[in-house]
């Protein structure tokens, strides 16, 4: 089995990307034949080097390097929503403010508002937004 050897191959230091069969979210997919599911490859990556899944089903397979492909057991660990949400904030995978694609504020409106500069009605008609988000933006609730 390939994941087999490249675990056991592997120096831990270097991403192995699965080069095989992926998901629509760009992770690894693999046959189970003793269970007849299709799996997370991350999960069998860490259930194959010695770590098996936490008894709660609401555990993931988190990568210290950020790469969905990435098979290499020492870069994965069992870990929860929550925390994976709070490493994507950490290390800035999430994107926020005017780095979101449907956003309509850019930062220097939003400082023109809180500086008096212009008005929300002002900054609604210039961006397209309604008067209501650039109150709350002006507010910092956005």
């Amino acid at each position: 089995m390939w994941l087999r050897e490249t675990i056991i191959n592997s120096n831990g230091e270097d991403c192995v990307d699965w080069p095989y069969g992926r998901g629509a979210d760009g992770y690894g997919r693999v046959w189970d034949r003793g269970v007849g599911v299709m799996k997370s490859v991350t999960h069998v990556s860490l259930e194959l080097s010695g770590s098996p899944r936490p008894s709660s089903p609401d555990n993931l397979a988190l990568h210290s390097c950020d790469r969905p492909t990435c098979v290499t057991p020492q870069h994965l660990r069992w870990g929860s929503n929550a925390e994976n949400l709070a490493e994507s904030v950490i290390r800035a995978r999430t994107s926020r403010g005017e780095k979101r694609p449907q956003a309509k504020l850019t930062t220097e409106i939003v400082q023109q508002m809180r500086s008096g500069d212009i008005s929300s009605k002002e900054a609604s008609s210039l961006c397209g937004c309604t008067r209501k988000t650039a109150n709350r933006a002006r507010r910092g609730e956005t």
